[in-house]
């Protein structure tokens, strides 16, 4: 929907992507990261997105109560009460 706003040519201040200067298009899609998040962090947004979409993959997809630091063993801050809640969007 953004992408089609974009075309459109609505834009808003908070639309961070430099059109025209970066790979990404409307055409094509601009990933939202690089709309609302990114431009606050790093002038080379698709630098920083492919460094991105090389890591986050490896990410764990849900908390698991285990520190990322050592697997083996929980969380010192984890809470019984916070890690027994649902952590997935409708379960």
């Amino acid at each position: 929907m953004l992408d089609a706003m974009i075309s459109s040519g609505l834009r808003i201040a908070e639309m961070g992507y430099p059109l025209g200067l970066g790979r990404f298009t409307p055409a094509t899609g601009v990933p939202l990261i690089c709309h609302y998040v990114l431009p606050m962090l790093t002038s080379d947004l698709d630098r920083r997105y492919d460094t991105l979409a090389e890591q986050v993959p490896a990410w764990p997809r849900a908390w698991t109560g285990r520190c990322r630091w050592s697997p083996a063993r929980p969380c010192p801050s984890a809470s019984p009460a916070w890690s027994s809640r649902r952590t997935t969007p409708g379960s």
